[in-house]
């Protein structure tokens, strides 16, 4: 999706809860700013914490009787889990980048981490300080499927039948953990328009040296990582929060946040891979969100200004914490991709559009072979499929609209 095809974020007015006020501050904010307001609600903090996805990050800043005395018990306990499983994750995700970057030596392959784990090693977080859901390494696109054969031969499991544009299939490691293994970094482009791949990484020296990095692997330069973490945020997932936590990349964004100085740099060496997908207002916007919130600025103002910035908080807020504002996202993307006028129309021609598609594109997509009645099976989940998320998005707005017609008429009947 270009970046003019997004629908702009238009996020309803939001005044913060106790509990939002003081999540937001203790991910973000100087941690030895103190908590001076009224008590919190244990349960909804503890709830809202998992559904923003900053209870591994607060749990790493704060003691637990720290969190006892501000939240309470079950606050303490779901910050501390959340803390452990995290760095439980990057233990094994790194015992498997060691593995990984041995067979790819083996193979006399290089390969660039990407994501969660080149954060991690870029600025060398707290462990659990941030959860890292699977493994991304940039292979050479002439031989990924080398590297991702021999790993089958080393008993790594194909966990999907087909990959993306820029990744192969999910393999899983036979203990469980997830591998990506990309072919180019989605929504980032090369000077010449196509996906960049490590060729040219290389070729622009885009890289950058680190003592402990395993053999046969690169990290990206921070120019990179931030592009990369801007096109994931604000190009590909900001829509869809439901898919990938927005305040998990803001603080991301935040762990990568530079001084003023430093940006001018990123506009001539990093903005340019993202300039087909992301608005420049958009990470200035960014820029400016992560730094208020990590010098402590009131929260409540941030969130009830309207501007861009603002907007973009209320956006994360509401995209993990309101079913229906979720939803209309979705629609909108739908909306958006088909050109139609209204909302209703929109996803019936979304749905009508997705629902009958060609037997080579289904075969694509579920596998081929099995006779008529395996193709009639691979008829039926292409038609559900798309069917059942124009139901999951249209009958809670379907919902919200009649409840509104329906209070309207009863304000009328009232007079």
């Amino acid at each position: 999706m270009t970046r003019t095809s997004v629908p702009a974020i238009n996020p309803p007015p939001l005044t913060p809860s106790p509990e939002l006020r003081w999540l937001l501050l203790r991910a973000f904010g100087p941690i030895d700013t103190p908590w001076s307001h009224r008590a919190l609600n244990d349960q909804t903090t503890a709830d809202a914490a998992v559904r923003l996805d900053v209870a591994a990050r607060i749990g790493s800043r704060m003691t637990r009787d720290d969190v006892l005395s501000e939240a309470g018990p079950e606050t303490a306990t779901v910050l501390t889990e959340a803390r452990d499983e995290a760095a439980l994750q990057v233990a094994c995700l790194r015992r498997l980048l060691d593995e990984v970057g041995h067979v790819a030596s083996g193979l006399g392959l290089r390969v660039l981490v990407l994501k969660g784990m080149a954060y991690q090693l870029n600025r060398s977080l707290d462990p659990g300080a941030r959860p890292t859901g699977d493994l991304d390494l940039l292979a050479p696109a002439e031989r990924a499927h080398e590297l991702f054969d021999a790993l089958v031969e080393l008993g790594f499991r194909q966990a999907t039948l087909h990959g993306t544009d820029y990744h192969l299939p999910v393999l899983v490691h036979p203990h469980g953990m997830v591998l990506e293994i990309h072919t180019g970094i989605g929504y980032l482009r090369a000077s010449d328009g196509a996906s960049l791949d490590l060729a040219a990484v290389l070729a622009a020296g885009r890289i950058q040296t680190k003592p402990g990095l395993p053999e046969g692997c690169l990290l990206p330069d921070e120019d990179l990582l931030m592009a990369h973490l801007l096109g994931h945020f604000l190009g590909q997932h900001r829509q869809w929060p439901m898919a990938y936590p927005l305040c998990r990349m803001l603080l991301d964004c935040a762990d990568l946040a530079w001084p003023a100085e430093r940006w001018r740099a990123f506009w001539q060496n990093g903005y340019p891979y993202i300039a087909q997908v992301v608005d420049r207002a958009d990470i200035v916007a960014v820029g400016r969100l992560v730094d208020g919130l990590a010098g402590g600025a009131d929260v409540a103002a941030i969130l009830c200004a309207d501007d861009r910035a603002s907007r973009m908080l209320r956006h994360a807020v509401f995209g993990a914490l309101d079913p229906l504002y979720r939803g209309r996202l979705v629609s909108d993307v739908m909306v958006a991709t088909t050109g139609a006028r209204g909302r209703l129309s929109g996803l019936m021609a979304y749905a009508a559009g997705r629902m009958w598609r060609p037997r080579a594109e289904l075969e694509a997509r579920f596998g081929s072979g099995g006779g008529a009645a395996a193709h009639a099976w691979r008829r039926f989940r292409g038609i559900f499929a798309p069917a059942w998320t124009v139901a999951r998005v249209g009958i809670p707005w379907l919902g919200k609209v009649i409840r509104s017609r329906f209070r309207r008429l009863a304000r009328v009947i009232r007079g």
